[in-house]
């Protein structure tokens, strides 16, 4: 970025792409500058927020549940938000990014099941044995009956990654203090 940009005469105009190197390269910005959102998190964005919102959505899911479709709605609006959240950001750390990957697709597979069941492909059936997922007869293939309390009790899938994720978090102010910590310790022992 050291080049200097072309000079315009007055009466000449510039191009929008003209007007946004010139705007760029005397500003000296940095790409993760120009990148990077303006808005910054508020402590509502914290992990264990979610891990909260996570583990109330679970236990709303599960209340009133009926025979037909409107339960995979709601698991549908249980799963979007968390693939959004996953995504907006990476993870450092091995376990963090196994998790992450874990999340997503657990996430992603609750979605597929509710956008199935909003659709209509598969419902909540009231049986003898309780409430079960079975497919609807609308539907060419048949699946065998799923019992809802066993597959509710999969979702804890989600819960408990969320739980894991903000237990294995740490931020740069906790790494700052254990390397300050290390080297205190090491002084001690050396002096």
């Amino acid at each position: 970025m050291t080049r200097k940009s072309k000079k315009v005469s007055p009466g000449e105009q510039r191009t929008a792409e003209d007007r946004l190197e010139h705007h760029i390269k005397n500003r000296m910005y940095e790409a993760d500058y120009l990148l990077a959102p303006r808005d910054k998190p508020k402590t509502n964005a914290a992990l264990g927020v979610r891990v909260v919102l996570t583990v109330v959505a679970w236990l709303v899911l599960a209340f009133k549940v009926q025979p037909g479709s409107g339960y995979f709605v709601s698991l549908f609006l249980f799963a979007t938000p968390l693939i959004v959240d996953y995504v907006a950001f990476e993870p450092d750390g091995i376990l963090r990014k196994l998790c992450w990957k874990i999340a997503i697709a657990a996430a992603g597979i609750w979605a597929v099941i509710g956008f199935m069941g909003g659709i209509g492909l598969i419902a909540i059936e009231n049986t003898a044995n309780g409430l079960v997922i079975s497919s609807s007869s609308d539907f060419i293939y048949s699946i065998a009956p799923v019992s809802l309390e066993r597959f509710h009790s999969l979702l804890l899938v989600s819960v408990v990654f969320t739980l894991v994720d903000f237990i294995v978090y740490k931020s740069t102010l906790e790494f700052a203090m254990a390397d300050y910590a290390i080297e205190q310790a090491a002084t001690r022992k050396g002096g």
